[in-house]
C-alpha cells in the first residue's frame, strides 16, 4: 500500500523521468519501459500519450539542430548576398539617408520661363498679322512670325510639369488648385468675348459703317493666326482639366463616394478625359471645313497637343500605383508623404517623366506620319502629294505633330526638381497675373511699334 501511494504521489507531482532531446531511447526499450510502468501503475494510462510526448521531443530536438547549424552557417565567399527588391528599397529612404543632389530649377522658374514663351507667341501671332496688312515687309517678318508663335507649344510642357509640383507637396489643396484655374479660365473667356464685343467689333463698325462688315473684317484678321475654323488660347482650361484628373484618380473621399461609391468617384475621371477628346473632335471638324465654331466657344477649346494629355495621364497612372504599392507594403499615407517629400523620389521622378516626354514624343511624331496615309488610302479623290498638305495642315491644327518641342523641352525635366519650395506663397499668386499682364503689355507695345514704322515703310 505504501508504494502505491509512493506512485500516485509522483504521477500528481510531475517528476517523472522525461527522455532528452539529445539522446531519444530505441523503439525496444521505449517499449519495454512503457509496459513496466503500466504494470506498476495502478491507474494503467493509455500508450498513445507516451508515443505523443516521444515525437514532440524529437521534432523540438530536429528544430533546435536546424537553428544551431543556421547560427552557425558561413556563407562562402563566392555566394551573392541577397538584395532586396525595388520596392522594398524605395521604402527605407528617410531623412536621414537622403542624397543632397536637387535640381537647381523650381516650380517657380518653370512658371516664369513658360509666361515668357507665352509672351514671345503672342508677338509671333501679332508678326504674322502685320504681314499680312502692312505693305513692303519683308518676307523675314513672315518666317520668325511662325517661329515665335510656336513658342506657345514650349510653354505647356513647362506649365504641366509645374501643377505637378503643387500635387506632389500637397501645399494647397485639390479645392484651392481647381477654383484658381477655373476662376482664371472664366474670367479669360469672359476678357476675351467682351473685348472682341465692345472694343475690336465696335472700332470696325466705326471704320467700316457697319455691325456685320465689322465682325467679319475682325475674325478675318484671327484667322491669320489659326486659319482652320478656330483659335485655341485659354491654357487655363488644360490646367484646370488636368488638375481635375489627378483629383479623380488620387483624392480620397471623406463624407461622400464611400465604400462602394468610392470606385464611382474613381470613374469620374472618365469626365476631364471626355472633354479633351470633344475639343480635339470640334478643331479637327473645324479644320476640314465641316462645321464652322462661333467664336464664342474658341475659348472653351484646350490647347495642348493630346499626346500631352495622354503623358500627364501616365505620369498620373504612375504615381497613384506607386502610392498603392506603397500602401501595399503596410505603410500608411503619412508616410508614404513623408517619402514623397525625399530628393531621391524628386530624381526618380524627373528621369521618369523625362523617358515618358521621350517616348510620347516618338509616337506623336509616328501619328503625324501615318495619319495622313490613313487619310489618303480611306479618302476619295487625292490622287497627288499636294492634296496632302491640306490634311497635314489640319492634322497640325488639331495638335497632332508637335512631339518635336516636347523633346526640346525633355532636358528641362532633368534639372527640375519638386522639393524646392517656397515659404511666401504670395509670389505663387501673382505669377499668373503678372504672366497675363506681361504679354498683353508686351503685345501693345509691338503693335505700337509695328504702327510707328508705317510710314517709313
Amino acid at each position: 500500500m505504501k508504494r502505491r501511494k509512493e506512485q500516485v504521489l509522483t504521477k500528481e507531482s510531475g517528476t517523472e523521468p522525461e527522455t532528452s532531446c539529445e539522446t531519444l531511447p530505441s523503439s525496444d526499450a521505449e517499449s519495454q519501459s512503457v509496459s513496466s510502468e503500466e504494470n506498476m501503475n495502478p491507474l494503467r494510462r493509455p500508450r498513445f500519450l507516451h508515443r505523443i510526448r516521444a515525437k514532440v521531443s524529437a521534432e523540438t530536438a530536429e528544430a533546435d539542430r536546424r537553428k544551431h547549424l543556421e547560427s552557425t552557417f558561413t556563407a562562402p565567399r563566392f555566394s551573392r548576398p541577397f538584395r532586396p527588391k525595388r520596392h522594398e528599397k524605395i521604402r527605407k529612404v528617410l531623412d536621414g539617408n537622403d542624397i543632397k543632389y536637387r535640381g537647381p530649377l523650381s516650380y517657380r522658374h518653370l512658371r516664369i520661363l513658360a509666361w515668357l514663351m507665352c509672351a514671345i507667341a503672342a508677338g509671333g501671332s501679332i508678326l504674322l498679322i502685320a504681314y499680312r496688312f502692312i505693305p513692303n515687309l519683308l518676307p523675314a517678318v513672315n518666317d520668325f512670325g511662325q517661329l515665335f508663335s510656336n513658342f506657345s507649344n514650349l510653354a505647356l510642357p513647362l506649365f504641366m510639369l509645374a501643377n505637378f509640383t503643387v500635387i506632389l507637396n500637397a501645399k494647397n489643396g485639390y479645392r484651392q488648385l481647381l477654383i484658381t484655374y477655373a476662376s482664371s479660365a472664366l474670367l479669360l473667356i469672359f476678357c476675351f468675348i467682351f473685348s472682341l464685343e465692345h472694343y475690336a467689333f465696335g472700332i470696325f463698325e466705326v471704320l467700316l459703317g457697319n455691325r456685320a462688315e465689322g465682325t467679319d473684317a475682325v475674325l478675318q484678321i484671327l484667322s491669320i493666326v489659326s486659319p482652320y475654323g478656330c483659335l485655341s488660347f485659354n491654357i487655363f482650361i488644360d490646367l484646370f482639366l488636368c488638375t481635375l484628373l489627378m483629383f479623380f484618380l488620387s483624392y480620397q473621399p471623406r463624407r461622400l463616394f464611400k465604400g462602394k461609391g468610392h470606385i464611382l468617384f474613381r470613374c469620374l475621371a472618365v469626365l476631364p478625359i471626355a472633354y479633351e477628346i470633344a475639343s480635339v473632335v470640334l478643331k479637327l471638324l473645324a479644320g476640314l471645313g465641316e462645321i464652322v465654331l462661333p467664336y464664342y466657344v474658341w475659348p472653351f477649346l484646350t490647347t495642348k497637343p493630346p499626346i500631352l494629355f495622354f503623358i500627364f495621364l501616365a505620369i498620373a497612372v504612375f504615381i497613384k500605383k506607386r502610392e498603392r504599392r506603397f500602401r501595399k507594403s503596410g505603410f500608411t499615407h503619412t508616410e508614404y508623404m513623408r517619402y514623397l517629400k525625399t530628393n531621391r523620389n524628386s530624381l526618380q521622378f524627373s528621369l521618369r517623366v523625362f523617358l515618358i516626354f521621350i517616348i510620347g514624343a516618338v509616337i506623336d511624331v509616328l501619328m503625324f506620319i501615318i495619319l495622313p496615309i490613313i487619310f489618303a488610302l480611306t479618302l476619295k479623290g487625292i490622287e497627288s502629294e499636294d492634296q496632302l498638305e491640306p490634311l497635314f495642315q489640319v492634322i497640325i491644327n488639331v495638335g497632332v505633330g508637335k512631339g518635336l518641342y516636347m523633346l526640346i523641352m525633355s532636358p528641362v525635366t532633368l534639372l527640375f526638381s519638386y522639393t524646392r519650395l517656397y515659404k511666401n506663397r504670395t509670389v505663387d499668386r501673382l505669377i499668373p497675373v503678372g504672366g497675363i499682364l506681361f504679354v498683353i503689355l508686351f503685345s501693345i507695345e509691338l503693335v505700337y511699334q509695328m504702327i510707328r514704322m508705317m510710314p517709313n515703310l
